[in-house]
């Protein structure tokens, strides 16, 4: 399971070092977990040619994610997040301060830099309470 997979785990599998091993888990704790398993094959210095090889072993059953609160974040926490450029999380912050707590995700798409697929990659990822 890609979520809970541990570093043994991981290098079990053929094309998987230590290295690249020590690179998912850490990709994984970024992001606050992957939500599928294509997300594994986003991870720096993973040759798609390897991720192609393991990814009919992968699988995601345990669905833990971390949740960020865009209410209660700052700048700097928010753009920690693979997915969140530090100016994609200054504009969520900004809009906040300007127009009030958010009441729900999709009211991020209110901003105008938020493209449909940067809220399409980090909506899972994000919670208002």
């Amino acid at each position: 399971d890609i979520n809970t997979a541990t570093q043994t785990d991981w290098e079990s599998l053929k094309g998987i070092g230590p290295t690249l091993a020590a690179r998912i888990i850490k990709f994984r704790e970024k992001l606050g977990g992957f939500i599928s398993v294509e997300q594994v094959g986003e991870t720096y210095g993973l040759p798609d040619s390897i991720f192609q090889k393991i990814m009919p072993r992968l699988t995601s059953l345990a669905f833990k994610i971390q949740k960020i609160n865009i209410n209660e974040i700052t700048i700097e926490q928010l753009s920690k997040h693979p997915y969140i450029t530090y100016k994609t999380a200054k504009a969520l912050v900004i809009y906040k301060e300007q127009n009030g707590r958010y009441q729900k995700v999709e009211d991020i798409q209110k901003i105008e830099s938020i493209t449909q697929d940067v809220y399409n990659k980090i909506k899972e990822y994000l919670v208002t309470e």
